[in-house]
């Protein structure tokens, strides 16, 4: 068995499911992933917004009330790494021998092993890694969605955990 970092999660098997790994996310890099492009975006939106709520004011009345409305976008944009980090501590990753299961308080996305459309690893920033298995898609509001790879983000010895994830897969029926 491959080392985890969490209590045991057997209330995420089903029966007859063999628990192989199991796991939780190095919160701050949970949090960081993707900040690099929109902490900075985020902060232009709330400087312009405060930019703008200042020239609207001196030109009178309460026009520059409608800044507000950007301004607290903005703030909620610049903390979403903050709730990532909240969130990442209550996130748990499983491997049985027949799924792959990311699981937080109130929800839970589970996968089986043998449909897994493709199984890579990112380990850009040893000694953490990303074992990559699942797509999500991106709503955008300017053009079309976007698709991001996702799964198990920020856990130790991803190269380990994803070869045993290929070893279940090649064994499936």
């Amino acid at each position: 068995m491959l080392p985890g970092v969490t209590k045991r999660p057997d209330d995420l098997l089903d029966a007859g499911e063999t628990l192989i790994w199991w796991g939780s996310p190095e919160p701050r890099r949970f949090a960081m992933r993707g900040a690099a492009i929109k902490v900075p975006f985020m902060l232009f939106f709330v400087g312009f917004s405060i930019f703008w709520m200042i020239g609207a004011a001196k030109a009178g009345g309460f026009v520059w009330t409608f800044g507000l409305l950007f301004f607290g976008v903005g703030l909620w944009g610049l903390g979403e790494p903050l709730r990532r980090y909240r969130d990442a501590s209550g996130m748990r990753y499983v491997v049985t021998d027949q799924r792959t299961i990311v699981a937080a308080p109130g929800w839970q996305k589970s996968f089986l092993i043998r449909t897994l459309p493709f199984i890579e690893v990112n380990a850009s920033k040893p000694p953490l890694g990303d074992v990559l298995f699942f797509n999500v898609e991106i709503s955008n509001s300017e053009g079309p969605n976007t698709i991001e790879r996702d799964g198990f983000i920020g856990i130790p010895e991803a190269e380990a955990v994803a070869r045993e994830m290929r070893r279940l897969q090649a064994a499936a029926p």
